[in-house]
C-alpha cells in the first residue's frame, strides 16, 4: 500500500457519540506542516488535495455457501472505494535549531466539545490548533515550566504525551481543569516513585508523568 507524504500527515481515529448515543468511528486525516517542512515548494504539490484509494476489501464467504463449501473456491471480491484527503493544516512554530525544526509527537482534543486540537511537540511546547491555526500562545511551555529538569534532544527524550481529565470541561468537578504530561527529567531533578529494583548502574534520565 502506497504511503503518501506521512511527514506531512498525522492520521487520528476520533469516536464521535451520535445523538441517539451510538459510537461511530471517524477517520480524520490532519496535516500538520512541520517547522522542518517549511522549506519545501507548495507549487510542487499544486495546492490541491491529493487522494489516496483504498484496495477493495474482500469478502469472507457465509458459513454453509456453496463457495464455503467447496475446496478452492474464493468468493468474488466486494467493490468498496476508500477516499482519503491529506490536507496542510497547519504550520507550527520551530522549536529547534536543526531539523526537525518542530518534533510532533502526538495529536489530541480535550474532550470539551470544542473544534480545539493540541500538538504536543518534544521539545517542550504544547500548542493549540483552532480553526487551521495556531494560536499566538502555547497551551502549556513544559520546558519553561520544568526549567533544567526537563531533558529533550534528537532522540526519543522530551515531552512525549499529553492526557486530559475526564472530568477537564465540567466546573466544579475534581479534575475540573487537570491535564496530566509525560515527559522526561533529568536524573538528579528528583527521587523516583517507582525505582528499578536492584540497579546499581548511572541513572540516564527519569520518565515523569505530571499533573498540571
Amino acid at each position: 500500500m502506497p504511503v503518501v507524504g506521512i511527514e506531512l500527515a498525522l492520521v487520528a481515529v476520533i469516536f464521535v457519540l451520535s445523538p441517539r448515543g451510538h459510537c461511530r468511528s471517524v477517520l480524520v486525516a490532519v496535516a500538520l506542516l512541520l517547522g522542518a517542512c517549511g522549506d519545501r515548494d507548495n507549487a510542487n504539490r499544486g495546492g490541491a488535495d491529493r487522494d489516496i484509494k483504498a484496495p477493495a476489501a474482500t469478502a469472507a464467504p457465509a458459513p454453509g455457501s456453496a463457495d464455503s463449501a467447496s475446496p478452492g473456491a474464493s468468493a468474488a471480491p466486494a467493490e468498496r472505494d476508500l477516499i482519503v484527503v491529506l490536507r496542510d493544516v497547519a504550520k507550527l512554530p520551530a522549536t529547534g535549531k536543526q531539523k526537525p525544526l518542530a518534533r510532533v509527537n502526538a495529536l489530541t482534543h480535550a474532550g470539551d466539545g470544542s473544534a480545539r486540537m493540541f500538538a504536543v511537540d518534544l521539545d517542550g511546547m504544547i500548542h493549540i490548533v483552532e480553526e487551521n491555526k495556531v494560536t499566538a500562545e502555547p497551551f502549556l511551555d513544559v520546558a519553561r515550566a520544568r526549567g533544567t529538569a526537563f531533558v529533550h534532544n534528537d532522540m526519543e527524550k522530551g515531552l512525549t504525551s499529553l492526557a486530559f481529565h475526564p472530568d477537564y470541561a465540567k466546573a466544579g468537578a475534581p479534575g475540573f481543569g487537570r491535564v496530566y504530561t509525560a515527559g522526561t527529567e533529568s536524573a538528579d531533578s528528583g527521587i523516583a516513585d517507582f525505582p528499578i529494583a536492584e540497579f546499581d548502574g548511572k541513572l540516564s534520565h527519569h520518565d515523569v508523568i505530571t499533573e498540571w
